[in-house]
């Protein structure tokens, strides 16, 4: 549903609309696109579909979740303890999660244009369902990426890892500070375990991969 009130022409949203209160929700979809006329709020939910941008033209408080299928683009945002980051599409702008981020809509990739923070406490919650592009959860950040809390992961869909399967979780342009503080993987068979591959830099390309390897 796209909320949208015209009265002689004009857009009344894009003059007034300043805040989406608790309980509320707010969704762009099919295509549309809606520039905030200054500072921006969200307690509820913020849902931009695929092939919509919502630009956040001044500051942007949020306190509740974002569902991002297209793009958002604002300075900067924050994620808190009890709230989450969801999605296929792209933020432009710098992101810092206090509470979870769940890349893709079971599964699928999330990109951030900027830098990238997850906190103390937090959640990077990653699906595996398949070892092909799209068919796993990704989060791909342009900027820095700083790591702290920590990372889920699980299987989806009735997905069961083979032997040497390689899993891209996790890519950043910049440089990577810290590292996640706790790191849950699924029960898979007897003599099988997930291990991390790769937490640095690969062929110029910062990445952090997932190996299911059999241990005999």
């Amino acid at each position: 549903m796209l909320f949208r009130s015209v009265y002689g022409g004009v857009d009344a949203l894009s003059s007034t609309f300043a805040d989406n209160q608790a309980g509320g929700i707010f969704e762009i979809l099919h295509g549309r696109n809606f520039t905030t006329p200054g500072a921006f709020s969200n307690e509820g939910l913020l849902d931009v579909g695929t092939g919509s941008t919502m630009t956040i033209d001044g500051a942007f408080a949020n306190t509740g979740s974002l569902d991002i299928n297209g793009t958002l683009v604002a300075q900067s945002l924050g994620i808190g303890a009890t709230e989450t980051l969801a999605g296929s599409g792209t933020i432009v702008g710098d992101v810092i999660v206090y509470g979870s981020t769940d890349p893709g809509n079971s599964p699928g990739i999330l990109t951030v244009d900027g830098n990238y923070s997850q906190e103390t406490g937090s959640f990077l919650n990653i699906q595996l369902g398949g070892v092909s592009s799209g068919q796993f959860d990704q989060l791909n950040v342009t900027g820095d990426i700083l790591l702290n809390g920590t990372l889920d992961v699980t299987l989806w869909g009735g997905f069961v890892p083979r032997n040497d399967d390689i899993f891209d979780i996790l890519n950043w342009g910049g440089s990577r500070t810290g590292s996640f503080d706790a790191v849950l993987f699924p029960t898979l068979a007897a003599g099988y375990f997930f291990e991390p591959l790769q937490w640095g830099d690969r062929s110029e390309e910062h990445t952090s991969e997932l190996q299911s390897p059999c241990n005999l």
